[in-house]
């Protein structure tokens, strides 16, 4: 063989070589009765590597082979596994731990349901027939409330204004026609039961407060008493009716009325009557005021001691009128008789100051509700006067008392709550009532014991007598 046709040879092998190696490193495939082949090699070692997150292997060299008159090819089933995906830097999530849910036990029965208990049954209701009801209704209803607002505000002021009363006791005028002694001031006896506005302010700012107060109270007041004339003697300056000492002591010149007939007979009959009339007015103010410092608990309690004054002025003018009319109605003639017309005026005063012990809550209670409640205990020094005279219809004094006064102790104390509606956070509209108490107020005790006993003297003396006051307010609160 020529060294031409062996070259020739040579190369057509090496082609065919060629050619088979690169089909069995393109894993190029083929069916032939349904399975699926793939160019089987010689075991070769493999060589793993990474690249772009991907892991990869190859082989770490090629190897072919050919038998004479071709290369020969074997193939062997190939098992398909998926390609894994190409991961990219930026969706890369960061792994997180994550407990395991904790497992949850079933609700047993004995949790639900009460059986087991006397009396209940499966449609008991859940708490009481009526609540339920109460509670179904508000569900029900279309509530529009704001969220409860502020209660841990300390400061506020309160300033209240409404209508109350007084009541001094009561008041004796005059001698009883069928008695005549002056110690006995029953001829006209009435309760002295004022009324009027009366207001208060109260304030807590930081660690003080301020409280203050007034009350004006009036009354007019009309009574009649009538005195059977019926067998009373028609003598000159015998008294026929009820008698008024004068406040100066000189009690033998008392008022009364008098018959100025001379006439020794009987001349009233029966169901002839003198008719005595008593107008009285009776005027009262009471104002005072503490300060002090409180102690402040929190939610609106606050506790606070201080000193306080306080001032009582009043009083009483009393208009009598007498007229003796017989059984029809029909005065006798008014030259018959001294009538014991005149008026009485009365003056009294108190001024008193001591510790105060207070006490007061004011909250918002949530769902725009309000309340407030203060108080205080007063432990007073005080000092009463009283001033007396008697006029004539014209005004022209008749007698006057000197001035007597009294220095004592006294206790008092005061009282106001209320509720209403918040209307802001800081701003409450409520109404309430109030009341305060004075163990000592100046009164008129109109005979004293020299008076009665030796017929001379001061016509008065001083009357310790309870003085309460109460009513209905109106009040404003801000708080900041």
């Amino acid at each position: 063989m020529s060294n031409m046709k062996r070259a020739a040879r040579i190369a057509v092998c090496l082609l065919a070589s060629s050619s088979l190696s690169g089909v069995a490193q393109g894993q190029s495939s083929y069916s032939k009765g349904g399975a699926n082949f793939v160019p089987m090699q010689p075991a070769v070692p493999m060589v793993s590597y990474s690249q772009g997150g991907s892991n990869y292997q190859t082989p770490a060299h090629s190897t072919q082979g050919y038998t004479k008159g071709g290369a020969m090819v074997q193939y062997a089933p190939v098992e398909y596994v998926p390609q894994e995906p190409v991961m990219y830097e930026a969706a890369v999530v960061p792994v997180v731990d994550i407990e395991p849910p904790q497992a949850i036990e079933p609700l047993q029965d004995e949790d639900i349901f009460f059986d087991d208990e006397p009396g209940f049954s499966d449609d008991a209701p859940f708490i009481d027939p009526e609540i339920d009801t109460l509670i179904d209704d508000l569900a029900d209803e279309d509530l529009d409330f704001e969220d409860s607002i502020d209660t841990a505000v300390a400061n506020f002021i309160r300033l209240s204004g409404g209508y109350g009363f007084s009541n001094m006791g009561s008041f004796g005028y005059g001698a009883g026609s069928d008695s005549f002694d002056p110690a006995e001031q029953d001829h006209y006896a009435s309760d002295v039961l004022m009324r009027g506005p009366a207001g208060s302010f109260r304030a807590d700012i930081a660690s003080f407060f301020v409280d203050g107060g007034f009350g004006y109270f009036t009354q007019s007041a009309t009574d009649q008493v009538d005195d059977d004339l019926d067998g009373l003697g028609g003598a000159i300056d015998d008294p026929l009716g009820p008698e008024f000492t004068l406040v100066d002591g000189t009690q033998t010149d008392a008022l009364g009325l008098i018959s100025t007939l001379t006439t020794t007979t009987d001349i009233y009959t029966t169901d002839d009557i003198l008719k005595t009339t008593y107008e009285r007015t009776s005027t009262l103010t009471d104002f005072g005021g503490a300060a002090g410092y409180s102690f402040n608990f929190g939610g609106g309690l606050g506790l606070g001691v201080g000193i306080s004054g306080r001032r009582i002025q009043g009083s009483h003018v009393i208009a009598v009128t007498q007229d003796a009319q017989d059984a029809d109605g029909t005065s006798y003639d008014a030259a018959d008789f001294d009538y014991a017309d005149h008026n009485l005026e009365v003056a009294v005063a108190g001024n008193y100051v001591g510790p105060v012990f207070r006490l007061n809550f004011d909250q918002n209670l949530g769902n725009r509700i309000s309340a407030h409640f203060g108080g205080s205990a007063q432990a007073l020094y005080g000092q009463r006067t009283l001033d007396a005279k008697q006029t004539d219809t014209d005004g022209t004094t008749i007698s006057e008392m000197a001035q007597a006064s009294v220095n004592g102790f006294a206790f008092g104390g005061e009282v106001d709550a209320g509720i209403g509606f918040a209307v802001t956070d800081s701003l409450s509209l409520s109404v309430g009532g109030f009341g305060s108490f004075l163990s000592a107020a100046p009164s008129l005790e109109p005979y004293n014991a020299d008076l009665v006993d030796e017929g001379s003297g001061d016509f008065a003396a001083m009357k310790d007598q309870s003085l309460v006051t109460y009513g209905l307010k109106g009040s404003l609160s801000l708080r900041f």
